[in-house]
């Protein structure tokens, strides 16, 4: 195993369905990406569900190699995957609960880094505050997945396109987090050709998409956050030879 991180508290953060879908290269692309991260070193990932589906199946592979897995939940889902534990994929190795579904997101996407403002549920044990609180996300990872997943996505955009342009225009000291999605299938083909549309339409433009990639691999995409390959806009996947 290469090991790339001298300290262990970098994780990256997986988005993904909690459907597992009916073409087998998503699964075969969960697996790989949650064996690809083991392989290169990662120690840490953070997810906002391992009881079933595409993060639960990488989640298994990652943390049967030894990895260490960090779920959140609100407490409505906590609540619900308690009623299906007994068939969960994958038992994480720290839980937590949080209040509404945009903390839940800010700690898949920020870690340690959410601990100043967020307010956890009671549920939440010691131990797994205490451990997410020196935990940074160097990167996101998505898999195929519904709506959800999409949420995710444009939220990490979001807090990355706010990053890019407090560093040039107030020269603050923000970086993005490396968000980089598997277009396994062309699942994400519709959040391409929106970004395409957005900037021919001078709606948005590439500044906005500074810390965003696209591959149809899991393993160049850890390749991608673990090189922090990931600071420019890259047309290479938006034109005619990219598409899927």
């Amino acid at each position: 195993m290469q090991k790339i991180y001298n300290r262990k508290n970098k994780a990256v953060a997986i988005l993904g369905g909690s459907k597992a879908g009916n073409i087998p290269d998503f699964v075969e692309q969960a697996d790989s990406l949650g064996r690809s991260m083991r392989e290169r070193g990662i120690e840490i990932m953070i997810c906002g569900n391992t009881h079933s589906g595409l993060t639960a199946i990488c989640a298994n592979t990652f943390q049967s190699l030894g990895g260490i897995v960090v779920e959140v939940n609100t407490e409505d889902f906590y609540n619900i995957d308690k009623v299906f534990n007994d068939k969960s994929v994958c038992v994480p190795n720290y839980s937590l609960v949080t209040s509404d579904m945009s903390i839940r997101k800010l700690f898949i996407l920020r870690a340690g880094q959410a601990m100043k403002n967020a307010i956890l549920s009671e549920k939440t044990h010691l131990d797994s505050i205490n451990f997410i609180k020196n935990v940074q996300v160097i990167g996101a990872i998505a898999l195929p997945g519904g709506v959800g997943t999409d949420d995710e996505i444009f939220s990490a955009m979001t807090y990355n396109q706010e990053a890019s342009y407090a560093r040039k225009y107030l020269k603050a000291n923000k970086q993005g987090v490396p968000l980089i999605l598997v277009n396994t299938a062309g699942v994400f083909n519709h959040i391409k050709e929106g970004i395409e549309r957005k900037i021919n339409a001078g709606l948005a433009t590439t500044q906005d998409f500074t810390y965003f990639k696209m591959t149809r691999d899991a393993k160049e995409a850890v390749s991608l956050v673990i090189n922090n390959n990931v600071n420019a806009f890259d047309y290479s996947y938006f034109n005619s030879n990219g598409r899927t």
